[in-house]
């Protein structure tokens, strides 16, 4: 491994660790303090929906500047001081403004980093999937620790955890190397929202099969905003629960530890419409409220469901746009990802309240409209990518 495919490993690794500490223990914590399952999920769609036209707006600011480094920087060291705080909150409003402060800046710098790291890669001659797949290792760490680190010192190790985490990311990101080639073609043009050459590159065969992806990669947002409450409201343990979470990350992580292979023998709407059916599965499984050992088999699955999907995403963008607005075209896929979680994420609380697990079918027909939107791609534009 090469100098700097390991400093972007390290970062990756601890991207986001963060993220898993909440998925396995927020929604708890949340209804521990007394917050319903309808304001959970405003919970959590709000940063996606404060963060939804600034990211691609950051992507510019990014694509501008010599180097991408400096914006993902800023963004984490953001982020870390407000979940350092994070802990001060304990009525809804309150708790709100925190979790969009301490989160909304690093969702803003995410596509920055995945649209450096892929760029990187190829001068370097690294998979982006490789390195992704540390990152889904961190996430898969923290999953199991955290279940266990509230059972052993109550629902606040979740806090000190949160922030410790966010904290470590600043460090690892202040340690990336020179992300860009210095003599690369810099975004010149403007535009109200998105430049000239992005607008271009964007036609219609393009954008459904983005829109598709983004479809499926809301689902998954429903499962990490939902999956710790409805299992420990079927009597499984804190532990059990962060087992259930770290499986999906490990089947995740060699998928995409696997990619560079994968990538070449499927094209990027092939690879998303079989995530899709993949998903399909998992939410149909999910109505049945099945049992520890059935539910191994669905986090198994997160290996082709999520993983397909998103890095089949990233990969047709970025073979569909120039290196000059490469952070700002992962940011375009990254506000599609966070509109559709918004509102996919939001209608899930109100229906899993009034129908419980039966809403998970909700799920798999929006991962259907998904394989449509990108099958209909294909009908226009046979390109094979």
């Amino acid at each position: 491994m090469n100098k700097p495919q390991f400093a972007v490993t390290r970062f990756y690794f601890t991207l986001f660790m963060p993220g898993a500490a909440t998925v396995a223990y927020l929604p708890i914590w949340l209804d521990h303090i007394g917050i319903t399952e309808a304001q959970i999920g405003v919970l959590n769609a709000a940063p996606m929906a404060i963060t939804l036209l600034l990211t691609v707006f950051v992507g510019r600011i990014a694509d501008k500047a010599t180097d991408w480094k400096q914006t993902i920087l800023i963004g984490q060291a953001l982020a870390a001081l407000f979940a350092a705080f994070f802990g001060l909150a304990d009525t809804f409003v309150t708790v709100l403004i925190a979790w969009v402060l301490a989160v909304s800046p690093a969702i803003m710098v995410g596509p920055v980093a995945d649209a450096a790291t892929i760029r990187l890669g190829q001068r370097s001659g690294f998979s982006f999937g490789t390195v992704r797949a540390w990152g889904t290792a961190g996430f898969l760490l923290i999953s199991l620790v955290t279940g266990y680190l509230a059972d052993w010192f109550g629902p606040n190790a979740f806090l000190w955890l949160f922030g410790g985490l966010s904290v470590l990311r600043v460090v690892t990101g202040y340690y990336l190397p020179v992300m860009r080639d210095p003599a690369s073609k810099r975004s010149t043009s403007g535009g109200a929202i998105l430049t000239k050459e992005l607008r271009q590159a964007l036609r219609l065969w393009v954008l459904l099969p983005l829109i598709g992806a983004s479809f499926i990669f809301s689902t998954h947002m429903i499962m990490n905003g939902f999956s710790a409450l409805v299992w420990s409201n079927q009597g499984i343990s804190a532990g059990t629960i962060g087992f259930l979470i770290a499986l999906a990350a490990g089947a995740e992580a060699v998928t995409m530890l696997l990619w560079k292979h994968v990538e070449f023998r499927f094209t990027a709407r092939s690879l998303l419409m079989l995530g899709g059916a993949f998903a399909i599965l998992r939410w149909t499984l999910m109505t049945f409220e099945p049992s520890v050992p059935v539910l191994v088999l669905v986090q198994l699955l997160q290996a082709f469901s999520f993983t397909f999907a998103y890095l089949g995403g990233m990969y047709f963008i970025a073979k569909r746009t120039d290196e000059s607005v490469s952070a700002e075209a992962q940011g375009f896929f990254a506000i599609l990802m966070q509109t559709s979680s918004i509102f996919v994420v939001m209608a899930f609380g109100p229906i899993f309240k009034v129908f419980g697990s039966d809403a998970f079918f909700f799920s798999a027909l929006v991962c259907f409209v998904g394989i449509a939107l990108t099958f209909a791609s294909i009908l226009i534009q046979k390109d094979q990518t």
